[in-house]
């Protein structure tokens, strides 16, 4: 790997870090990010879900869901609760 390749990743990687607003490994060790956009859109049709316990307890329910079910639609997809 030559020096651009590596100065790229190192970039890239900087990058992905600043457009999430967090990643952690769920309860079926996936890992899993809210990104920066998507948290935007939830606030969009949510605005009570702001602050950081919110975020917290999204974490938790990812880490510690008492239910976890397959999406409605998309079956790559999982709602935690």
């Amino acid at each position: 790997m030559n020096l651009n390749n590596k100065v790229f990743i190192k970039k890239q990687l900087f990058l992905n870090l600043m457009d999430k607003i967090f990643e952690i490994v769920d309860k079926s060790k996936r890992r899993v990010y809210l990104s920066k956009e998507k948290w935007q859109h939830i606030l969009s049709k949510h605005s009570r879900m702001s602050g950081t316990q919110i975020l917290e307890d999204i974490k938790d329910a990812l880490i510690n869901p008492a239910l976890i079910v397959r999406h409605k639609y998309d079956g790559s997809k999982r709602n935690y609760y």
